[in-house]
């Protein structure tokens, strides 16, 4: 756990454990049923690929949350979205829900092509044994890069940048609106600690008197939020899977929801009040000539 221990027992960590033990009924559920693949179409089959992932990476937001490392889920958090998306978006219209999975497990070839070394490279110095293998059957990428092109009528390779020729912000405007701007938040949420800039300083600094603290080590920042956004990710995923293979688990979820909204609605509260405290904090700052730098030192 975080060494402040404030996550021991939280309500929010609470949940999320919550939400581990359904998922883990569901899929109890789902084998109980002794589902054959070949009586599953290829949505249904891309879906259980889609959860699985999801599941995986739920668990170790988790784990990193407990840790006290809520910011770096950053980037965890926005491939939990993403695949949210795309799977919404292949669902988004039963009747080409198939064709839009077909297409998902194909564009693994344009995927392919991105591990072949640049021409100017010597094939010959390239260790790697994933693009050695790659290397060996170029041909064949090549030649299924210019059938995937043909089957889906793409004309310029700025439509392969996703498998879906349109970007993830399109995918999410398409499936609702409110997708939309979910993405817009997370994407701005997560940019602040996964890409390269100083957005997001004030979570590793700040100004205590005459003094710039540097802190480097494990903390409460970020945990809470960014793993509310990912139970209720999750949750959505327990839904689709729910619906799309008749699990019986409505009501379970239902009251799922129910301990969602009332916890999610007391953390927001929570955090307003601690923005409220922040936005304060450092408006009185010393000269840049009397600053000393230090370092948070480890608890002990």
């Amino acid at each position: 756990m975080c060494n402040d221990g404030k996550t021991e027992g939280h309500p929010v960590f609470q949940l999320a454990d919550k939400v581990s033990e359904t998922t883990n009924a569901l899929l109890k559920e789902f084998n109980s049923r002794n589902i054959k693949l070949k009586g599953l179409s290829p949505h249904h089959r891309i879906f259980l690929f889609f959860i699985t992932r999801a599941i995986k990476t739920f668990s170790a937001i988790k784990i990193l949350c407990q840790k006290g490392y809520g910011q770096d889920i950053a980037t965890l958090l926005r491939g939990l979205l993403e695949n949210l998306i795309s799977v919404k978006y292949i669902l988004s219209d039963p009747k080409s829900a198939d064709h839009k999975a077909v297409r998902f497990v194909e564009y693994k070839w344009i995927i392919f092509r991105r591990y072949l070394p640049d021409e100017r490279e010597e094939v010959s110095q390239v260790t790697d044994p994933l693009q050695q293998e790659l290397i060996s059957k170029k041909t064949l990428i090549t030649d299924k890069i210019k059938e995937f092109k043909e089957k889906y009528n793409i004309t310029s390779d700025r439509a392969l940048i996703t498998w879906s020729g349109r970007s993830v912000r399109d995918m999410a405007r398409m499936i609702d609106k409110k997708w939309m701007g979910e993405y817009d938040s997370t994407f701005r949420l997560s940019s602040r600690f996964s890409h390269p800039s100083i957005i997001g300083d004030r979570e590793y600094m700040n100004q205590e008197d005459n003094n710039l603290i540097f802190y480097p080590f494990p903390s409460m920042t970020g945990v809470l939020t960014n793993l509310r956004i990912a139970i209720y990710y999750l949750y959505e995923y327990l839904l689709l899977m729910n619906e799309l293979l008749n699990l019986d688990f409505a009501e379970k979820l239902k009251s799922l929801k129910g301990e969602i909204d009332r916890v999610v609605h007391a953390e927001e509260n929570e955090k307003k009040a601690d923005d409220s405290h922040h936005a304060t904090a450092g408006l009185h700052r010393s000269k840049g000539d009397d600053i000393i730098i230090k370092f948070q030192e480890p608890s002990k």
